[in-house]
């Protein structure tokens, strides 16, 4: 039953049945760890069918080895995601490189298009009914990944953008983005906290106040295994770090997006020099200039969440393996 080897490795081939019959992997467990880790990574038919690649059946078969070496599953999904990463050029196709690191085609292909454009109505309009509604029918066919970073992301970007062309005004931009957060906010705490990952903190920087981007990060590093330690919006670093050092947390996150709320974070930098952990930084002005990462002391860990989450997990583990 092996494919064509002319036949790209990501390309979707088998049905949900067909990966259970090789596998032993029951679909309800395949579901599961899809919503829950973003692994396996099946694409859709015309049909709206799960289709799952030979690299979705690789990433499955050493999902199993780690289980069967008594490995947890979110473990096992970091040493996954780590180990393919890891591969040569010539072992990982291009194509299998590509769909790590897009987990969904271009909106148009999936209909996206039209969720992001009644979510967007709906919120602005503060019709809460429908906006829960669109929200619902978002996590029935997409994954929690997926759609944070290709429904609400989007959402929130033209929410922006229409604030700043003023073709709505500040109290709009305001309900909508609270709205959103509000939903974001019940998903951390119903996602819940894992119970043995690894602990990071994480948290909004001096000063910046829009911590919508930090909490979809926490929801899908929960989600990966990775136990977060919130602490929203205007952190200041003397306490962030009497925070960490009493916490159980091998990193800290902090999220700066404005650059006035820079500006502070370089006047309080000298408290971090006490934390002895690693430090990543993410948001809008690190994302325009990744070398203020390493001008601070820390790591960047790249603008697209789902990548970070990944990058994240995988150095974690690595970490782990070196202190056993």
């Amino acid at each position: 039953m092996n494919p064509p080897s002319t036949i790209p490795k990501s390309v979707g081939l088998y049905t949900t049945a067909e990966v259970e019959s090789r596998t032993g992997i029951p679909a309800t467990t395949l579901r599961q760890w899809e919503r829950r880790y973003g692994l396996p990574n099946p694409q859709r038919g015309d049909n709206s069918y799960r289709l799952y690649s030979e690299s979705d059946l690789l990433h499955l078969e050493f999902i199993q080895g780690r289980l069967s070496e008594g490995i947890n599953i979110s473990r096992a999904v970091g040493l996954c995601l780590e180990h393919f990463k890891s591969l040569p050029p010539l072992e990982q196709a291009p194509e299998q490189a590509l769909e790590q690191e897009r987990l969904l085609p271009p909106p148009a292909e999936r209909g996206l298009l039209d969720y992001i454009a009644e979510l967007l109505e709906a919120s602005l309009k503060a019709d809460y009914e429908r906006a829960g509604q669109v929200l619902s029918n978002c996590y029935a066919r997409f994954t929690v990944e997926d759609v944070l970073t290709h429904v609400i992301e989007p959402v929130l970007r033209e929410v922006g953008e229409l604030w700043q062309r003023g073709e709505i005004t500040i109290a709009h931009e305001h309900q909508a983005s609270a709205y959103l957060r509000g939903k974001l906010q019940i998903l951390l705490d119903m996602v819940g906290q894992p119970q043995l990952g690894p602990g990071v903190v994480v948290a909004c920087g001096p000063g910046e106040t829009h911590e919508i981007g930090s909490l979809m990060l926490s929801v899908m590093l929960r989600r990966a295994g990775i136990r977060v330690f919130y602490l929203g919006a205007d952190t200041p670093l003397a306490d962030l770090v009497l925070y960490a050092k009493s916490h159980p947390v091998e990193a800290v996150l902090l999220s700066i997006g404005a650059n006035g709320a820079l500006t502070q974070l370089r006047n309080q930098r000298s408290h971090l020099e006490n934390l002895h952990l690693p430090v990543f930084y993410g948001g809008a002005v690190f994302n325009a200039d990744p070398s203020l990462a390493l001008e601070l002391g820390g790591h960047y860990l790249g603008s697209n969440a789902q990548q970070a989450v990944r990058k994240l997990v995988g150095l974690l583990s690595k970490s782990r393996s070196g202190r056993a």
